[in-house]
């Protein structure tokens, strides 16, 4: 070894190929987050575990809010918002494959209000949200509240119909 082979650049080693990575398979689903809440570091953490994006990236969109993670499967995507909730984090699955507009061919028949009953557990549209009390979610032509907040108006939800009062059911949301 000559005295200029001291100062040349070393390589640095590969990486073990026995490290143990998630696997995050790829899908049509998207990461919303709506609300980091107050635990934003451990919010920055599980976004980087999955999308393995550098650590600026990763901060910029959780404290912009909106889609944080992009084209994972269901599972995946699912997985990433139960601990986004876990952390205090306010998140729901987006699925893009999902048609939002079906053709009149394949449109569903809304259930009529006197099929509705109590304990039925079915999907509602968010009609908007009311500051500091939830969303408001229509369901067989009724409005009801349900207490989890950060949906965008239209989108589908899950809801258990608690109670029917009238023209408004007592809903409560299904994860």
């Amino acid at each position: 070894m000559g005295f200029f082979d001291l100062f040349k650049k070393k390589q640095p080693d590969a990486a073990p190929a026995s490290a143990p990575v998630e696997s995050v398979e790829k899908g049509d689903c998207d990461v919303v987050l709506t609300s980091i809440g107050s635990n934003k570091i451990a919010v920055i953490k599980e976004v980087r575990d999955v999308t393995k994006m550098n650590l600026a990236d990763v901060k910029d969109a959780v404290e912009r809010t909106g889609v944080v993670a992009s084209n994972l499967s269901k599972d995946s995507a699912e997985r990433l918002v139960a601990r986004l909730i876990a952390n205090g984090a306010q998140a729901y699955v987006e699925d893009k494959s999902a048609s939002f507009a079906p053709s009149e061919s394949t449109k569903a028949e809304p259930v009529s209000a006197p099929e509705l009953k109590v304990g039925d557990v079915c999907e509602g549209k968010v009609v908007y949200e009311s500051e500091g009390l939830g969303t408001y979610v229509e369901v067989a032509g009724k409005e009801g509240l349900i207490s989890a907040t950060g949906f965008p108006v239209g989108m589908t939800v899950k809801v258990e119909v608690v109670a029917i009062n009238g023209d408004s059911v007592d809903l409560k949301w299904v994860r």
